[in-house]
């Protein structure tokens, strides 16, 4: 099925380092439309730092990528970020709706008011991820989960082809993590997707393919994988992963 979808990322050879120590190594990776990509790995294998990459913040030290066929920085207006999540200053007097708002500033003029085609645009996100009735709400009184729905709908109101969400339920609790993945899955339908997690065990329910990364990249499509045991060589008993041995 993959070969017949679009490539939208393409990695070849990529390698990169900080003050010549090498972080990530021989990196290959293909990201397809319609993909749900899972990033694991120990703390320091590297795995935001190929977000970065992807995003355009850094440049490979060798090796080739590209996004939607472009350098990831002429891309960057087709591709949105989530970071990890962090808690706002409660006091912080900002609506739900800013917050959305915010994710239009790079593509739109500094006017005093908000156009009406914007306007349209936040409502449409808000009503995406389910806090179109936040809308007027602060956001520093917004439930964790309420919260993060509000930077997803952030991420997404500029209607980018790529999501990437680094950690997106760190701060959430289990209750809450079902419910961001299953809004995940759904705007999976509209946009290729691309997340860090440490939870290998629950996103597997939701992920196609698994990228196991720690310097080098291995990635497996979930239906050939089984989550039983911990990976001692990769994640020093830090999490629970698939039955396979990915060589790293």
């Amino acid at each position: 099925m993959q070969n017949k979808l679009k490539k939208v990322i393409k990695i070849e050879n990529l390698n990169f380092g900080y003050d010549k120590n090498l972080v990530l190594e021989n990196i290959d990776l293909d990201v397809f439309e319609s993909d749900f990509l899972g990033i694991i790995g120990p703390n320091g294998s590297g795995k935001t730092t190929l977000i970065k990459l992807m995003l355009g913040i850094l440049s490979p030290t060798s090796g080739k990528i590209s996004i939607l066929d472009e350098n990831p920085k002429k891309a960057q207006e087709k591709i949105s970020y989530v970071p990890q999540f962090g808690q706002m200053e409660k006091s912080f007097p900002i609506k739900a709706k800013s917050v959305v708002e915010m994710g239009l500033c790079g593509k739109k003029s500094f006017l005093p008011w908000t156009k009406k085609e914007d306007i349209v645009k936040i409502e449409k996100a808000m009503k995406h991820v389910d806090i179109l009735d936040l809308a007027e709400k602060p956001f520093g009184e917004l439930s964790g989960g309420q919260q993060q729905r509000c930077l997803i709908a952030r991420a997404i109101v500029s209607e980018p082809k790529i999501l990437l969400l680094d950690e997106p339920t760190a701060s959430v609790d289990s209750s809450v993590e079902e419910d961001i993945f299953k809004l995940l899955k759904k705007l999976n339908n509209e946009i290729t997707i691309i997340l860090i997690s440490h939870d290998i065990g629950f996103i597997s329910s939701y992920v196609n393919r698994i990228a196991c990364v720690n310097k080098n990249l291995v990635c497996h499509n979930v239906d050939d994988m089984k989550i039983d045991n911990i990976m001692k060589d990769s994640y020093s008993n830090e999490v629970s992963i698939i039955h396979h041995k990915c060589g790293l």
